[in-house]
């Protein structure tokens, strides 16, 4: 048996919520959250400072399989995702993930920011979403977002096509691009690596 102190802090006074968990169960379940735990004692305190104790009891109740998530509105959902992630709960963020892209709306003022939160925590069905949104509004994004702003690899992985939108898009990125000494090359469906050119100085 372990005890996991979780804090939560807010504009008014830290709280802090205790759960009690066992150790061979995390281990089995959430390796990760099982790897905090350092003594062999009994009774084994854990403190964790980044993360709500609500989501924090979802994670567990999730873990002894007590009832069905309700992963609540998206901000809820993606710190959800969030923790599953980071303490090694896979089934638990692909279901998250499953629900968000189900009930989100991306727009151009949220898709850059869910494109980077999916990059970040390795979301490839949140990945995946964007891209079909990227892919089917070319004209509205080509005239609100730089190239240079998606991950690296994205516009690779969606493809340039014969889209007249999307290789003008490129090919004003890539005279930026060799403005500032890079060059790029491209196929009918995808952008190879950059490369750096250095000028030949005279002898």
């Amino acid at each position: 048996m372990c005890i996991i102190d979780v804090e939560v802090r807010n504009a008014i006074k830290p709280t802090s919520t205790r759960f009690y968990a066992h150790r061979n169960i995390l281990k089995k379940t959430a390796p990760s959250l099982a790897g905090l735990i350092t003594a062999d004692y009994l009774l084994s305190c854990v403190k964790i400072h980044d993360v709500s104790s609500d989501v924090f009891e979802v994670l567990l109740r999730y873990i002894y399989g007590c009832e069905q998530t309700d992963f609540g509105n998206d901000t809820h959902t993606l710190e959800i995702i969030d923790i599953a992630n980071k303490y090694g709960v896979p089934n638990l963020k692909l279901q998250a993930e499953a629900y968000y892209v189900s009930s989100m709306k991306l727009d151009l003022q949220n898709f850059m920011e869910v494109l980077q939160f999916a990059d970040a925590k390795n979301c490839a069905l949140l990945r995946e979403a964007v891209m079909i949104y990227v892919v089917e509004n070319p004209s509205e994004i080509v005239e609100k977002v730089s190239m240079d702003q998606f991950p690296e690899g994205f516009v690779k992985d969606i493809g340039i096509g014969n889209d007249e939108v999307w290789m003008s898009w490129f090919s004003m990125y890539r005279a930026d691009l060799n403005e500032t000494g890079l060059s790029i090359g491209a196929t009918s469906r995808n952008i190879s690596t950059c490369t750096v050119t250095t000028p030949i100085e005279p002898t």
